[in-house]
């Protein structure tokens, strides 16, 4: 393990993950994403196969700077499966848990969010020999705020999706947690708890 060394440049920290001020103090924040459970009009749920896993998961991704979440979720919609969310989303709960994604990042000394990191743990941790590269890797923490929202259009694969997957109701209520993505499954069955007060 290589120990850290040299100073951090705060001007080239990423934009909406660290914020540093004269003073040197820097405050980090997980990164922000939306969810949205797709409904049809017949009442069936859509989600996507991922690429990467290849994981049933709900539709989503990251709040880009200057997005509000609402805008954010119309975005995704359109980018993942082509359609047009209807009305008003109703909002489901926020997703906060730190492991909650377990993909892997590997940053370089190179990628803004390691000089973020490293501006953050030089805060709290003064002494450069105790930080490693080795125990930068997997730096993720995912703040997700999940909607459910109606749609019309009939969707199409995009982005990161391999497909398009329609189910009914009883069908992701007898799904198993391990066909889910991340924690998809919480965001599952609280939409289901709101459908059945519907």
């Amino acid at each position: 393990m290589r120990p850290l060394r040299g100073t951090v440049n705060y001007e080239q920290l990423e934009k909406g993950s660290c914020v540093c001020g004269a003073d040197n103090y820097c405050q980090c924040s997980p990164s922000l994403a939306i969810d949205v459970v797709l409904e049809q009009a017949d009442g069936r749920v859509l989600l996507v196969r991922r690429r990467d896993n290849g994981k049933l998961a709900v539709m989503g991704g990251f709040v880009e700077i200057g997005e509000s979440v609402e805008d954010a979720c119309r975005r995704e919609a359109m980018e993942e499966a082509r359609v047009h969310l209807e009305g008003d989303l109703i909002f489901l709960g926020i997703y906060s848990d730190p492991a909650r994604d377990q993909r892997r990042y590997h940053m370089t000394p190179a990628h803004p969010s390691f000089l973020c990191f490293i501006a953050y743990t030089f805060a709290l941790h003064p002494f450069p020999g105790l930080l490693t590269v080795d125990s930068l890797s997997n730096v993720r923490h995912t703040v997700s705020v999940a909607y459910a929202a109606r749609i019309a259009d009939t969707p199409i694969a995009g982005d990161d999706a391999s497909d398009v997957v329609s189910l009914t109701t009883r069908q992701l209520a007898e799904m198993p947690d391990e066909e889910f993505a991340f924690d998809h499954e919480l965001i599952i069955r609280d939409y289901l708890s709101y459908a059945d007060m519907q």
